[in-house]
């Protein structure tokens, strides 16, 4: 479809038209994270700095850390005036209106879910075109994302929420990380962007929707004591022994069947390529009343 529109339209229009609707999308998640920065000030009681700073924090932290941490030169964040003033118009928003609604709160949520796989999938791809390799794409892809939401919680005074107690959220990330990942190699950056923005909206939704949560720290933890486990490991040694023997047994039993059988086929196989033997080895019962003794 893109090759057919392409043809029609020219390859350079298109390519401008996907860059616009990517630097669309990445706009639109700056100015949606400025605005769940806001929420989280308006409920903590900050007053307008808290806004603008929460706000800043949520939007924009994840690609400046991504940048410093590359040592990429300037953040993109900083160089390109539009994040900060997006930035602003979201804390601004949040400050006006309350946005507590329910169809305010979906909007965010489904916003948010394609937002993450555009930003997971520009860590990725910047990550991977200045030489690194796949494990430091996939953590600043990560990083990207979910990077302002930690900082933003953090600065609130809260556990991030990405650590626990919340749906599925860097999940998606490292999905669409990896999504966009397999298709840098194969050539297809911007295919890979589109696939990672897809993925990472439809888990989001998924894991809000099915209430999706990663297990907690409880779920993994062993709590068997040293007795319990020297027992279990008794058992599991004595039901490997007893499984042992069994199968010894049984396969004593069907080697001896086979060798019976064997016998048996072979006597048969002689007998009837030899009759004379067999009659020669059992005597006639006439025979033996014409020779009995005399006066009988």
């Amino acid at each position: 479809m893109l090759t057919a529109v392409a043809t029609s339209w020219g390859a350079d229009n298109l390519n401008i038209s996907v860059v616009s609707a990517f630097r669309f999308i990445d706009l639109t998640g700056v100015f949606l994270n400025g605005i769940i920065g806001g929420r989280l000030a308006r409920s903590k009681r900050f007053d307008a700095v808290g806004f603008m700073v929460l706000a800043i924090m949520s939007a924009m932290g994840g690609g400046i850390i991504r940048d410093v941490m590359l040592a990429a030169g300037a953040p993109f964040a900083i160089t390109d005036p539009y994040y900060l003033y997006t930035a602003l118009a979201g804390a601004l928003v949040a400050l006006l209106f309350r946005l507590d609604s329910k169809w305010s709160n979906r909007f965010v949520i489904m916003a948010d879910g394609v937002v993450l796989g555009v930003w997971s999938a520009t860590g990725v791809i910047k990550t991977l075109n200045l030489g690194f390799g796949p494990m430091p794409a996939l953590l600043m892809g990560m990083l990207t994302a979910i990077g302002g939401g930690m900082i933003r919680d953090i600065a609130a005074g809260n556990v991030p929420m990405v650590f626990g107690g919340n749906y599925l959220y860097a999940t998606p990330a490292a999905v669409a990380s990896l999504t966009t990942m397999g298709f840098w190699y194969a050539g297809e950056q911007r295919l890979g962007m589109i696939c990672a923005s897809g993925i990472g909206f439809i888990i989001t939704m998924m894991a809000h929707w099915r209430k999706w949560t990663l297990p907690a720290a409880d779920d993994w933890t062993i709590t068997m004591t040293a007795t319990q486990l020297r027992r279990m490991m008794r058992k599991q040694r004595e039901a490997t022994i007893e499984k042992a023997v069994a199968q010894a047994v049984s396969a004593a039993t069907e080697t001896a069947t086979e060798v019976a059988t064997e016998a048996a086929v072979e006597v048969v196989r002689e007998a009837s390529e030899h009759p004379e033997i067999i009659s020669a080895e059992i005597p006639d019962s006439r025979d033996s009343s014409v020779s009995g003794e005399p006066g009988a």
